[in-house]
């Protein structure tokens, strides 16, 4: 998140905040060089148990590792229940799979508020502050869940606006993911485009797959100003975080 310019004139610092996908198929080349390049000091999984299950967070030597959840497991297991059968279909029509994840509400436009309604999301984020608030200056912090852009994302976008990044660069920094998967998304449209022609629905389904929605965000960034004016507002009254951790943060992560 490097190179930010912020409100008060100041810089996001570069190479230590790093929002990336799931490092289970990372090398050891690639891995040697966020601890030597990036003075890695901790990694930060926001992913599901079951998520962690199939595919394990490798070992880095000299590198503090967690995993903090954000999504209700028992909440999304409650919703995905009613489609079990579908989704443990090989043979399914992926139309149609992604329709009933979108109707199950399992993935929905409110999905980033709920993240930040719920007492899991609270309680993650707060640990990932935490953190981050612990790591020395000059030390890198890693966070990451399965494709790095929903969980991932917000925990971004919250701590961008506690640096005093405005909107605009939040929003396009979070758009980023559909750069870096653009080839992904682009298979995915081409693939559903003679099925689907209302462009928000097409949105969900990009969601499902690779991609982010601005909607998405724009959601939990509208629920946090009507509801605590700001970011920092929503960290203070739901995070715990004081004026003096907002502070600190700037200190460690700005120039």
């Amino acid at each position: 998140l490097g190179g930010y310019k912020t409100m008060d004139g100041k810089t996001v610092c570069e190479g230590v905040l790093l929002r990336t996908a799931v490092l289970t198929d990372a090398s050891q080349e690639e891995l040697d060089y966020l601890i030597h390049h990036h003075k890695l000091a901790a990694v930060i999984d926001l992913r599901a148990s079951y998520e962690l299950a199939e595919e394990p967070e490798p070992e880095i030597t000299g590198v503090a590792q967690y995993n903090f959840r954000i999504m209700d497991e028992q909440l999304m297991a409650n919703r995905a229940a009613g489609i079990a059968d579908i989704l443990s279909d090989p043979h399914a029509d992926p139309v149609k799979r992604m329709t009933a994840i979108l109707n199950a509400g399992v993935i929905s436009d409110q999905m980033y508020v709920e993240f930040l309604q719920g007492e899991t999301g609270k309680a993650g984020y707060r640990d990932f502050f935490q953190v981050l608030l612990e790591t020395p200056k000059g030390n890198a912090v890693l966070w990451h869940c399965t494709n790095g852009k929903d969980r991932t994302g917000v925990a971004a976008m919250l701590l961008l606006g506690i640096l005093n990044v405005n909107e605009e660069t939040i929003m396009e920094d979070f758009m980023l993911t559909n750069l870096y998967f653009e080839e992904e998304i682009s298979m995915m449209k081409k693939q559903l485009g003679s099925y689907i022609q209302d462009e928000g629905l097409m949105e969900d389904f990009v969601v499902v797959s690779k991609g982010v929605a601005a909607s998405y965000m724009r959601n939990a960034i509208d629920y946090i100003k009507e509801n605590y004016c700001s970011i920092s507002g929503y960290v203070k009254a739901e995070l715990g975080l004081t004026d003096a951790d907002i502070t600190k943060l700037q200190m460690l992560y700005t120039e």
